[in-house]
């Protein structure tokens, strides 16, 4: 059994712990869904768990481990006064001059955090704690005692698959009970991120004042600079125009080679169907990547076997590690699908290879890429490593890919990959899941189901939605730029 507990029950004290807790002296611990003994596995390469002992029937689904995983790990970070990053869709809020004010930026998604949403240092805060009566909210936060004996009280909701029930959410407005509801996801080797799905009473929310100042002070840096980017759009478009209209004025005085120069390196040049093609290049269409491989995966693609992928995983199965999707979905080549991607995103050029020695030798391999992804939604490069976990501290070095190719290994008969001259790569399902989960973090993506050879439904293609196709640009940039002018 290979089940991936985030917590364990401590039996001396039936207390709950989180994975990253340290465990304290004398602990008893057995899994809190079928209270079989468990062990704590943190290793370098996997997101650290708690695993049962030989012998456990525990069928625990995975939604429950991560409702259950992120109720405890906001509760461990609330009890510690440890910030929790919360992140709110702007489309989700009520109209307001906030509300406007972002779209008009752009900035469709923001942060703030949990100390924003409930703002009370000297709280306590308790598990599944029963209030108003009835109603048991994930985690509860009590307020310090006030003038006349009365606290405040705040809920806190985690959502995987049940939202809110309607007569629980009723029953906290009556009682005038604020609370949050979150989305979680799992983010690297410990800790969860998390989503607002819903709310009620929260002033932080609700009254604008309060409001503009937290948005303000948690998005300083990001909203300053889409102000800026903003304000110089407006500011230099008339200035562009008027350095167009000199420049031309003067253009019969150029050498026909000094025109050409010139027209490269000016902008104001554009005409309004050179804009509306580089308009076409960076909302292009999705990216379709294919495994690199001579096996036949499919007859081809069909419309209505595309998938949206939710989660990515990866998990051992007769002693390999197979990636999956949405907790079910297998590639057809996971070997190919990673040389499909890193061939796309390197000649897209938003994906240089990362190299270091490797562990106990003094040999270079191939341990994770690094991204800067050029996002349509966020008008903006983001950039991201996707290393394997086990050399993240190590030194490493950047490097430009220029080949992949497969390789069967004379002793095991397994295939692997090399890059470049000849470089390993280090655990390459765990690459493949790693640089899908930082994809999926930034862009939407889309899994093609196709037939095997066993008539098994495979994962056989990506699609991926909301990157801007860099070269298509610059070839369109540079078309406009380099046809002749007419000069009067």
């Amino acid at each position: 059994m290979d089940i991936k507990l985030p917590i364990a029950l401590n039996t001396i004290d039936e207390r709950l712990l989180y994975v990253a807790d340290r465990l304290p002296a004398g602990a008893v611990l057995v899994c809190p869904f079928c209270r079989y003994p468990v062990k704590k596995n943190a290793g370098n390469i996997r997101r650290h768990h708690f695993v049962h002992m030989p012998g456990a029937t525990c069928s625990v689904s995975y939604e429950t481990l991560l409702h259950e995983g992120a109720k405890v790990y906001l509760h461990r970070c609330l009890e510690r006064g440890e910030p929790v990053d919360i992140f709110i869709d702007t489309i989700t809020l009520r109209p307001s001059k906030t509300r406007r004010l972002l779209e008009s930026l752009g900035v469709r998604r923001f942060s703030t955090s949990s100390k924003s949403v409930f703002k009370n240092d000297g709280a306590t805060h308790l598990l599944e704690r029963v209030i108003a009566g009835k109603v048991k909210p994930d985690v509860v936060s009590y307020g310090e005692y006030v003038a006349g004996g009365e606290r405040d009280i705040f809920a806190w909701e985690i959502f995987v698959t049940h939202e809110v029930e309607e007569e629980k959410a009723e029953l906290l407005r009556i009682n005038r009970v604020p609370y949050i509801e979150l989305s979680p996801i799992e983010e690297g080797p410990n800790s969860y991120i998390y989503t607002m799905k819903s709310h009620d009473g929260i002033s932080f929310i609700d009254d604008d004042a309060i409001f503009d100042e937290t948005v303000y002070r948690d998005n300083k840096a990001d909203l300053l600079a889409t102000f800026e980017k903003e304000m110089t759009q407006e500011v230099l478009k008339p200035k562009l125009e008027d350095a167009r209209k000199s420049w031309e004025a003067a253009a019969d005085k150029s050498t026909e080679q000094e025109l050409e120069r010139r027209i490269v390196l000016k902008v104001g040049e554009i005409t309004i169907k050179d804009a509306m093609a580089m308009a076409q290049a960076v909302s292009a269409s999705p990216v379709v990547i294919f495994p690199v491989t001579n096996i036949p995966t499919g007859s081809g693609l069909i419309d209505d076997r595309w998938v949206k992928v939710e989660t990515v995983g990866c998990e051992k199965y007769n002693g390999k590690y197979l990636v999956k999707l949405n907790e079910r979905l297998y590639f057809s080549s996971g070997l190919g699908m990673l040389r499909g991607i890193y061939d796309e995103l390197a000649k897209m050029g938003v994906l240089k290879g990362v190299t270091a020695k490797e562990e106990g030798r003094d040999k270079i391999i191939f341990v994770g890429v690094k991204l800067a992804l050029p996002l349509v939604e966020r008008r903006g490069i983001v950039e991201c490593s996707s290393i394997l976990y086990k050399y993240t501290d190590h030194p490493t070095e950047e490097v430009i890919m220029w080949e992949t190719r497969n390789k069967k290994s004379k002793t095991s008969g397994k295939y692997y990959m090399l890059v470049n001259d000849d470089i390993f790569v280090d655990s390459y399902e765990w690459q493949l899941k790693n640089i899908l989960y930082n994809l999926l973090r930034f862009t939407t993506i889309e899994a093609h189901l196709g037939l095997n050879a066993d008539k098994k439904y495979r994962v056989d293609a990506l699609k991926i939605s909301g990157l801007v196709q860099v070269e298509k640009v610059k070839d369109t940039l540079l078309a406009a730029m380099t046809r002749p002018s007419v000069v009067p």
